[in-house]
């Protein structure tokens, strides 16, 4: 019986011979080039997750010893900074007058035109400079119940005695151009640096009032027709103190609401300049 098993066994061994194919040494090494490809992609992927945990771990906010966040170091940030708000155009233009402080301002009832209709009321006797300004802004006022008109301009120059240059050219061209005309004042300035103050009515075209006045870098020109009443005085109307608290706020960096010392020893703002 075992015989006959034995036999059995060796006629199944002889007869699957034929299906067992032996592997020869090339299909042996792609199977091991496979398995190393195989590795290498699982290392891989590995490293990446790994890269990838580390790199969200760091874009997290930190948190200091106290809880809070920790403040984002100099230099990091990559928003765009905001212009700055200082800047002389910007601070030029702040400081032009407020229809309130022109002459009569509260019976005339001044208001402020639109930059896009100011061409349509250009005053008698604007006149140019001598040299071009490094910043300049103006502005046009009409009355409500008159006639008048008036423009309000401030110019910056280079320093203090280009200014007081540029003022007294303007005005030697409006006493040419207008025959703006007015005595001798003690304002007019006696050196290179000595702020000029002055004011003056035409001859030539009625009606028309011009201040010229100069401080530190700065000039200021305000022009005033009033065709309906050339006649009329502005002596005691307070425009002159509202041109000079004008430049004072940019040669001080003064607020547009500063608080003004009085001769009694209180205090008064300059909210109507």
């Amino acid at each position: 019986m075992a015989d006959e098993l034995d036999d059995r066994l060796r006629d199944l061994a002889r007869d699957a011979e034929p299906l067992v194919v032996l592997a020869g040494p090339q299909a042996a090494r792609i199977r091991g080039e496979r398995r190393r490809a195989r590795r290498r992609a699982a290392a891989a992927s590995v490293t990446a997750a790994l890269a990838l945990t580390v790199g969200g771990w760091q874009l997290l906010p930190r948190l200091d010893g106290t809880g809070t966040r920790a403040a984002t170091p100099a230099g990091t940030a990559t928003s765009v900074p905001d212009p700055p708000a200082g800047t002389l155009p910007a601070r030029i233009e702040a400081a032009l007058l407020p229809a309130a402080s022109l002459p009569y301002g509260v019976k005339w009832q001044w208001s402020v035109v639109t930059p896009l209709k100011a061409a349509h009321f250009l005053p008698s006797c604007v006149v140019e400079p001598a040299a071009a300004p490094e910043a300049e802004a103006d502005r046009t006022y009409t009355s409500q119940l008159t006639s008048a008109l008036a423009q309000y301009r401030l110019l910056a120059f280079a320093d203090t005695t280009t200014a007081v240059a540029q003022a007294g050219a303007l005005l030697t061209r409006m006493r040419a151009a207008c025959g703006i005309s007015a005595p001798s004042s003690p304002d007019t300035p006696s050196s290179s640096d000595t702020p000029l103050r002055f004011s003056g009515a035409s001859k030539s075209l009625p009606g028309v009032t011009a201040w010229v006045e100069s401080q530190g870098r700065y000039v200021a020109v305000l022009l005033v027709t009033v065709q309906d009443d050339p006649q009329v005085q502005f002596e005691g109307t307070g425009i002159a103190k509202c041109i000079d608290t004008s430049l004072h706020r940019l040669t001080s960096g003064a607020p547009a609401t500063e608080t003004l010392a009085t001769g009694s020893g209180g205090a008064r703002t300059s909210d109507n300049c």
